[in-house]
């Protein structure tokens, strides 16, 4: 090799080695960056002996980053339903909790046994009226926690939908940059990474199926099909509020429906759960016990016309099957028991009818009132408890099943996330920047750059040489 080619090959060396320096200082310096993934110069050496650098590559494993990606879909769809369960769960109470329904229809129950005993005391008359206002107390609260809890989760949609959209918009934009960026460059894996990030982003709000495309972009679709971005277009995303539909562009993609074209994890999965499923059918249960309440003791008050409430009612008025949903909401003390609005306490004892005092221990009335509380009566088998229970019974099932609802939320999540935390370590350790390996790293490009100076010296010596022989 002569003296001119061995300069070049030298340079060559030097530039690559360069090149090299500039990767590895970069992937150091970027080792804590969430979603960065180890860069490695890819050198080539020609037929003349010199060293090119022919591109960058990043240190992917695609087959974890999907595994990951799905377990975080997964863990995300629990979380959400736990979430939105805990403030409910909060008020509901659990089966032991001393507050709790069961507990407070067990005192009614109590209360009224004690009134049993001296019909005409008018402090045990006005404990059934506490009694039965506790009760009243904790049904509303349970509704109102639903609705608070629909609220809440229907705003959670629409910010998560927000976020989601504009995940989509900037992987359109990445893709966009890419096909006007050299490939197998530092620029492009930067992009690369970057739309990684947006990826694992947009996989905790929805599941996603992911095709890389050979020009360096990606395609994303729902796992049912529906597509969300196809290199620079994006599928815009749009919650309407009033139908509870989600969609992109035209494309009903609702999660939880079958048949559609959406996806069945991640957290909007979670969201459309809780409004579509669970907190519908949380809310039939409590409207169910309203109804029971409402009815039975209608039907026990011998003292009543037709059409006329009894001591529960939907707001002041009889029941009406028409006006179902809600009742938990609207569930309240007849007026005809409060004496500071017209009404009497010895109605506890005689009926909410009664216009006049009956005799002072008779306890027909109160019985019958017991026995309802106490025997067992029809409820809507669709809520889940059977069809004929007692009304104990039927209050701790409802506390039971909702509780059981987000401690499995809970349960699922939890697996989930040692499951993503797994697999997120083994990409880490994949894919990730190790500095010990850099470091091992610069003391080869040391190495390789001292080599190369050497060379040059050694040339320029020679060059030097054979000048001053002429």
């Amino acid at each position: 090799m002569g003296i001119t080619a061995s300069y070049t090959v030298s340079q060559s060396g030097l530039r690559a080695t360069s090149s090299w320096s500039d990767l590895t200082s970069d992937n150091i310096a970027n080792a804590n960056i969430d979603g960065y993934t180890r860069k490695e110069v890819m050198l080539s050496t020609s037929a003349s002996g010199r060293v090119e650098v022919v591109g960058v590559r990043r240190e992917v494993n695609m087959a974890l980053d999907r595994m990951y990606r799905r377990e975080l879909s997964r863990q995300a769809t629990q979380q959400a339903i736990s979430d939105g369960l805990r403030a409910h769960a909060t008020h509901l109470g659990q089966p032991s909790d001393p507050s709790n329904l069961s507990s407070r229809l067990s005192s009614l129950q109590n209360s009224f046994d004690l009134l049993a005993n001296n019909p005409s005391d008018s402090a045990l008359q006005r404990s059934v009226l506490e009694e039965s206002e506790s009760f009243v107390r904790g049904i509303n609260l349970a509704a109102d926690s639903l609705e608070q809890a629909r609220g809440d989760t229907a705003r959670r949609v629409l910010e998560d939908v927000r976020t989601m959209d504009d995940a989509l918009r900037r992987i359109s934009q990445l893709n966009q940059e890419i096909l006007i960026t050299p490939a197998n460059t530092a620029e492009s894996t930067g992009l690369q990474d970057e739309i990684g990030r947006r990826l694992d982003e947009v996989s905790e709000l929805m599941e996603v199926q992911i095709r890389f495309e050979g020009n360096g972009t990606v395609s994303v679709y729902a796992t049912g099909g529906a597509q969300l971005v196809d290199g620079a277009t994006r599928i815009p995303l749009r919650y309407d509020t009033v139908a509870g539909r989600l969609y992109a562009g035209n494309t009903d993609i609702t999660p939880g429906d079958p048949g559609l074209r959406g996806s069945d994890e991640g957290r909007l999965a979670g969201a459309f759960t809780l409004l579509n499923r669970y907190l519908p059918a949380m809310n039939r249960q409590i409207d169910e016990l309203a109804r029971a309440m409402i009815v039975g003791f209608t039907d026990a008050d011998a003292s009543l016309a037709a059409g006329v409430p009894g001591l529960f009612t939907d707001g002041g008025n009889a029941y009406d099957p028409t006006k179902r949903d809600g009742l938990a909401s609207r569930l309240s003390i007849n007026d005809a028991v409060y004496p500071e609005k017209g009404g009497y306490l010895w109605r506890m004892r005689d009926g909410m009818g009664a216009t006049t005092q009956g005799r002072q221990g008779e306890t027909a009335q109160i019985n019958a009132f017991i026995s309802v509380m106490e025997t067992p009566r029809d409820f809507d088998p669709l809520v889940g408890q059977g069809d004929r229970t007692d009304m104990t019974d039927f209050t701790a099932g409802i506390i039971s099943d909702q509780q059981v609802r987000r401690s499995v939320a809970d349960e699922r999540a939890l697996a989930s996330s040692l499951s993503a935390q797994a697999i997120g370590a083994s990409r880490l350790d994949g894919q990730g920047v190790n500095i010990d390996d850099e470091l091992q790293q610069l003391m080869l490009i040391e190495q390789a750059y001292a080599a190369n100076a050497t060379m040059m010296k050694t040339l320029n010596e020679m060059m030097d040489t054979l000048l001053r022989a002429v």
